[in-house]
């Protein structure tokens, strides 16, 4: 199952392709990871959205912000706000080291509030496999597909495969839906 989902909203195209690469090896190393056991009792995943000041609009504030549950959709949301100044003119390792601080600060909130509200299965693993995933983006090179590629394609092809090798019809859009949900199995 998912740790996290990872989305973005940006002040401008210059902060869009800054981080767009994290946020690619965020959701590859953090979402996309058919291996993993459910972490949580009822929830799906934690949602982090990626809040970079850049040009034509500032976020003002930096760091975790704005948690909130959203326990009927089935996951606790959390902002991590990027100004400007953190990711323009900084290279491509020191802004992996700062978003990846920022991060560790948005798991920890959303683990504390998984623990007060008794959804954590089990805290060692969550965190072993965090852990796991962090390592993944620091060890992993600017140009590898972790960066660059969405797992989330590899896992649809072989869902579509899966389905297509036991006779069962092909729906593409259930299809997504699971992969969207986190579900990463027919």
């Amino acid at each position: 199952m998912p740790i996290f989902r990872v989305g973005s909203e940006t002040g401008g195209n210059e902060a869009s392709d800054a981080i767009r690469p994290f946020q690619q090896a965020l959701n590859n190393a953090f979402f996309f990871n058919p291996d993993s056991q459910p972490y949580f009792e009822t929830m799906k995943f934690f949602v982090l959205a990626l809040r970079v000041s850049g040009r034509t609009k500032d976020f003002g504030g930096e760091g975790p912000e704005y948690f909130s549950k959203a326990m009927r959709k089935g996951f606790f949301c959390i902002d991590l706000t990027i100004p400007e100044h953190r990711w323009k003119d900084v290279s491509f390792d020191e802004l992996r080291l700062y978003v990846l601080d920022g991060v560790r600060q948005c798991f920890e909130v959303c683990v504390e509030k998984a623990r007060v509200s008794k959804e954590l299965l089990d805290e060692d693993f969550l965190r072993t496999d965090f852990e796991a995933g962090c390592q993944e983006i620091m060890s992993a090179n600017e140009g590898d597909d972790l960066f660059q590629r969405s797992r989330g394609l590899d896992i649809l092809n072989a869902m579509i495969a899966q389905a297509e090798r036991s006779g069962e019809p092909v729906d593409r859009q259930i299809l997504m839906k699971k992969l969207e949900d986190g579900v990463f199995a027919i």
